[in-house]
């Protein structure tokens, strides 16, 4: 297995377990696992982000704020909620949306 194969494992494995994820595996997720993204707020010089992670042939949505402190330039990724299992709805080409599983529009 490759790194990506084993930390794509691991996610799993503490998804499914029921386990938090914590700030590092989070910024794993919606750094080398995601599938898609789209800014929600812009507010100074941090960001609201939606993404999709896919892990396997699952998907995942998280909402989380990325930053640059302005202070010491340091890159921040701060995150509110764990990550919420989403299935892709197709209503015609030009409409997709992502759905929880209570029919609930993500994105």
């Amino acid at each position: 297995m490759t790194d990506n194969q084993d930390t794509e494992k691991y996610l799993l494995d503490k998804i499914n377990n029921g386990e938090d994820l914590n700030d590092s595996e989070l910024t794993l997720l919606v750094t080398t696992f995601k599938y898609t993204e789209r800014t929600i707020e812009i507010e100074g010089s941090y960001e609201t982000i939606a993404t999709i992670a896919k892990l396997s042939n699952r998907y995942f949505y998280l909402e989380w704020e990325f930053g640059t402190d302005s202070y010491d330039r340091e890159k921040s990724y701060t995150f509110f909620e764990q990550p919420v299992e989403v299935h892709l709805e197709i209503r015609t080409e030009e409409h997709e949306r992502w759905v929880d599983s209570y029919g609930q529009v993500l994105l």
